[in-house]
């Protein structure tokens, strides 16, 4: 049917209220592309019989005139614009199907009054329900959804499922696509290409990200975002790893480079520091070492010039088992001149991220020996490398480290004033706790020692500095040879800093160390376990993979009796950061209680209690 045979079914459906099933009935096949180009069109014409005539058509032709219409919302015809606006309103998206199945209903209901935050967890829920029951619906959120950006982050989202129950559900799925020619559903075509032929797809979605860092640059973040060439480029990075390419693999990750320095906020230099540093990371991760040789080629100036960027490359060259290589760089990096000594406190932090405490304690050593006692610099570098020596057992050394410092603002108290002050107003915990740190390690010295009074007298000192810390509660509570006061005054402090913690855990739900901490607290004492352990798995949920939740997870499991789990989770925990002891020690004491217990036949994991018979 041509495009003025359209135009006189609409005029005559108008005039004699023909119902859109019957006017639709009359049409033998889909308008073309062209032709709704130009029934748009027509809603900015000189007469009103024909703006109304294309404006009914289009509300009759529904979704097959979705896509166009979404390319038009934005029509420099303020009239053209205004009748599209008013066209997408009136075609409501029915987001559930019949033969959906009573999950995805659940999930997609009232899709239409959720915001776009919801909008995104609900995607997320489709995505993790099994046998890709939920591929089809995302297919249909790519298609309909308003939101350019969400309707790319759902299409994106078929990447992450099973691909053998995803190539099941393919039928489906395309079926929800339909003649959509909508830039995420040509997405959710080329993922169904390529689980039977990936190699076929990689020039195609080299292709398609261009696009997308085009259209950011040209529209700003209305139509796509970096985000999503993010999610693009890391789609990217796997299919050319899993299919061994060097130059796709390295034009890849030196596009993430460019992006990166690009679209993201700060400092350009910064910003494109820190892509030099995920692309390393990236490598170092997936030990593709002969696309570190081009990557290092390509941005050989770039990496010398930065302290950070070259760590990184020595922790590569590390991994792949050049030592000395790994040396001369990370002393390339010591000695590369700068005069933000700042930054070598932060720059052991993210040393000893990389397991690298080597390199880390060398620059805390350097702000340590440069800054006097009291300098808010210095006190950190003492704190950060005081933490590893307690964690190697060097109790002593990590309270004397500190005790300098303590010792110094007391004998000034104008500045430990002026310096309490300062922690305050940067949201840095009180200088008590740092008065408190001492007085633990110090009762971590006692302890070794098997002095249990003088290690009873110091944690007693350190709660009444700065209760708030677990970790000081966690050593009272387990204090040998304390007394019947000295535990029920711990265990006021353990409820009083619970409630506390679970105060900020109501105001602010979504921040995972919140969870952690109480958890941590309560799985290493006593209170509700279980409690514990759910809140232990929320941290997680919402940090995934983290090791040191891991290990909090790993500790409320072994209070709490399930010994297999403990010893599962304590496996993820040092796998995350093998180069933490403490770490390491407990694993040794879940293992080995785990062992015990399967010799003796004693239960490694809580029996469910029997049901009373009625």
């Amino acid at each position: 049917m041509t495009i003025s045979q359209l135009l006189f079914a609409a005029l005559i459906a108008f005039a004699l209220l023909l119902s859109p099933e019957e006017l639709l009935a009359q049409a033998s096949t889909i308008p073309s592309t062209e032709e709704l180009d130009a029934l748009i069109s027509q809603l900015g014409d000189d007469e009103y019989h024909v703006r109304e005539a294309a404006e009914q058509q289009l509300l009759q032709l529904g979704h097959e005139a979705f896509d166009q219409l979404k390319q038009n919302e934005r029509h420099r015809d303020l009239e053209i614009a205004s009748r599209v606006s008013y066209i997408l309103h009136k075609l409501q998206v029915d987001w559930l199907r019949d033969d959906d199945p009573t999950e995805v209903r659940r999930i997609l209901a009232r899709y239409n009054e959720l915001n776009q935050e919801e909008r995104r967890l609900r995607i997320e829920q489709l995505v993790a329900l099994p046998e890709a029951a939920g591929a089809p619906a995302i297919a249909r959120v790519a298609r309909f959804e308003a939101s350019p950006e969400i309707a790319r982050l759902a299409a994106l989202q078929l990447t992450d499922m099973d691909p053998a129950a995803l190539k099941q559900a393919e039928q489906r799925v395309l079926q929800e696509c339909g003649t959509s020619k909508r830039t995420p559903i040509e997405w959710i075509r080329l993922i169904f290409v390529e689980l039977n032929s990936p190699a076929e797809t990689v020039a195609r979605w080299a292709a398609f990200i261009e696009s997308e860092i085009e259209l950011v640059a040209t529209e700003g973040q209305d139509k796509t975002s970096s985000d999503i060439v993010y999610l693009l480029l890391d789609h990217e990075l796997k299919l050319c790893n899993r299919l061994e390419l060097l130059d796709e693999t390295t034009a890849s990750l030196v596009r993430s480079v460019e992006l990166t320095s690009l679209t993201a906020a700060g400092s350009p230099q910064l910003q494109r520091t820190r892509g030099l540093i995920y692309a390393i990371d990236w490598i170092t991760e997936n030990e593709r070492w002969d696309v570190l040789e081009q990557f290092e080629s390509r941005f050989e100036k770039e990496i010398c010039k930065e302290r950070l960027v070259l760590y990184y490359l020595a922790n590569a060259y590390g991994k792949q088992g050049k030592g000395d290589a790994a040396e001369t760089t990370a002393t390339k990096a010591w000695d590369l001149i700068d005069d933000d000594d700042e930054q070598r406190v932060a720059l052991g932090g993210a040393l000893q991220e990389l397991g690298r405490l080597d390199w880390a304690k060398r620059e805390w050593r350097y702000v340590i020996d440069g800054f006097a006692e009291i300098d808010p610099l210095a006190m950190s570098a003492r704190q950060s490398l005081a933490l590893w020596l307690h964690d190697s057992g060097n109790d002593r050394e990590a309270a004397d480290l500190l005790a300098a410092s303590c010792d110094a603002l007391d004998k000034n108290p104008g500045e430990k004033k002026k310096l309490h002050r300062t922690y305050l107003e940067h949201g840095n915990e009180p200088l008590a706790a740092f008065y408190a740190q001492r007085l633990y390690y110090e009762a971590c010295y006692y302890q070794s020692l098997e002095d249990y009074k003088n290690q009873a007298k110091k944690l007693e000192q350190a709660a009444a500095a700065y209760e708030d810390n677990a970790d000081i509660l966690i050593a009272m509570y387990h204090a040998q040879g304390s007394d019947e006061d000295y535990r029920k005054r711990t265990l006021a402090r353990i409820r009083r800093v619970s409630r506390k913690q679970q105060e900020l855990i109501d105001s602010y739900p979504h921040i995972a160390g919140l969870y952690n901490q109480w958890a941590w607290l309560i799985g290493n004492t006593e209170g509700d376990y279980q409690k514990a352990i759910a809140y232990s798995q929320k941290s997680l949920e919402l940090s995934p993979g983290e090791a040191g939740f891991q290990d909090t997870l790993a500790h409320c499991y072994f209070t709490a009796g399930n010994y297999e789990k403990a010893v599962e989770f304590q496996r993820l925990a040092v796998a995350g950061q093998p180069y933490v002891q403490v770490m390491q020690r407990k694993l040794v004491q879940f293992e080995k209680e785990l062992e015990k217990r399967r010799e003796k036949g004693l239960p490694t994991k809580p029996v469910p209690e029997k049901a009373e018979a009625s």
